[in-house]
């Protein structure tokens, strides 16, 4: 049965429902009772009214063959779209969207900005203008979910991926994740899991012009618990806050093996030093304290000092020593004193007590060209100068030599010679020099 009203609309009612069509304005269709279907061609819009006329379940069953919108007005502050999937025997999916194009698969902006283009690709596009609301919410109220029963999962189903599985772009805080849990057995924050057996590959990787990671003890009082591990100027360090908590301070620096190797600790603004871990005899440790002095280096028992067993060459040393400044020109091996004028080092020579007695000797391990140059003194050690020794014997004594800077097999045996020993030897040509406080001297 078909009927025309004023504005020439057919209706047209017939066994499975009825067809409206003609007329030049909009129309509106109350639908009371059973299932209706609705049909359209071109680019027609179609509305679904809001609170005051809910619409129980939209049922879309149709191939489109122009570009469709639905639009669903909430006047109400209602929720604009809530899709329900009941069906606990077959678990179908609740929304399934296939893209054979190049856009965004699902774009949702909720504050309504066109300024994103559709050539954005990506299986979800959220675009969001509101400077003080989240672009995405995830909300779980389980009291005691499952294991594996995430918030989010993201699976890439791929052996060969090669590019990101999570990209994100922003001009402020890419990601913060926030674990509102109290108790002591709180979850982690962030769970990295590789699953990969080939090596290699990385959990995290940080690009940036000076990647940085901040630790922050939330149970601390500021600037007490804050730390920073980044890298800068091809150096990974670990920085602490400083006591003003305006900045962090570096207290340790690592160096690829390629630049150097090694590391420095910062005991002070300006004290620090370089340790090489593969030989630390070629490099210095220095242990400051807070003032960036060492105020006590205290031993473990059965914790020793160990001193090279057999120095290679010549010119080799192991032992303490201490710095100064050269009196005179001075090479590897010379036997010298400090004397008491201008705290110099000068040649001992045993024919005069006041070079070679009652004063403070040490060995020559850092030449100097001429006086006022630095120099290094062995105070005690083994110290081995195939060039600057005479041909020791195995754990005879060496003494002050008659010659400036020489030391001497035998006792000297000249008039008022001082007679000092000076250490014994190791072997042939290394000596084990820790001079004897006391002296004799050769009456004739």
């Amino acid at each position: 049965m078909a009927k025309k009203n004023a504005v020439d609309l057919d209706i047209t009612i017939n066994a499975d429902g009825f067809d409206i069509s003609g007329g030049t304005t909009s129309r509106t269709l109350t639908v009371t009772g059973g299932d209706a279907t609705i049909t359209g061609s071109g680019s027609a819009v179609i509305t679904f009214p809001g609170s005051t006329s809910t619409l129980a379940t939209l049922g879309l069953d149709q191939t489109f063959s122009a570009a469709q919108t639905i639009t669903i007005p909430s006047a109400g502050n209602d929720v604009a779209l809530t899709v329900n999937q009941n069906d606990t025997t077959n678990n179908p999916r609740g929304v399934s969207i296939t893209n054979a194009g190049t856009g965004a698969s699902l774009f949702i902006d909720p504050n309504g900005n066109t300024s994103v283009s559709n050539s954005v690709g990506g299986a979800l596009l959220i675009n969001t203008t509101d400077s003080t609301g989240s672009a995405l919410v995830m909300y779980s109220n389980q009291a005691s979910p499952a294991a594996g029963a995430n918030m989010l999962s993201i699976w890439a189903d791929n052996v060969g991926w090669t590019t990101d599985v999570v990209d994100i772009t922003t001009d402020g805080e890419a990601l913060s994740v926030f674990i509102n849990n109290t108790n002591t057995t709180s979850g982690q924050n962030l769970h990295l899991q590789n699953a990969g057996t080939s090596g290699g590959s990385y959990n995290i990787k940080l690009t940036a012009p000076v990647p940085q990671i901040e630790f922050v003890e939330s149970d601390q009082v500021s600037p007490a618990g804050k730390f920073e591990l980044g890298v800068n100027a091809d150096t990974f360090y670990v920085s602490g806050r400083n006591a003003a908590d305006n900045s962090f301070e570096k207290f340790m620096d690592f160096f690829r093996l390629a630049n150097g190797g090694g590391y420095a600790l910062y005991g002070t603004t300006s004290g620090f030093t370089t340790v090489v871990p593969a030989a630390i005899a070629s490099g210095t440790l220095t242990l400051p304290a807070a003032d960036g002095t060492l105020a006590t280096l205290g031993l473990e028992e059965n914790i020793p000092l160990v001193f090279d067993a057999a120095l290679s060459a010549d010119g080799k040393y192991s032992g303490f020593v201490r710095a100064g400044t050269a009196g005179a020109t001075l090479a590897f091996g010379d036997l010298c004193y400090l004397a008491a004028a201008d705290s110099r080092w000068e040649l001992a020579d045993a024919d005069a007590a006041s070079t070679s007695g009652d004063v403070l000797l040490g060995m020559c391990v850092l030449a100097a060209a001429s006086d006022g140059d630095p120099t290094t003194m062995l105070m005690i050690g083994f110290i081995r100068a195939d060039t600057a020794f005479p041909t020791l014997t195995i754990s005879a004594p060496a003494y002050v030599g008659t010659t400036a800077g020489d030391i001497q097999v035998a006792q000297p045996t000249g008039v008022d010679d001082v007679i000092r020993r000076v250490g014994f030897a190791t072997t042939a040509d290394e000596l084990y020099f820790n001079p004897s406080s006391d002296y004799i001297t050769h009456t004739g």
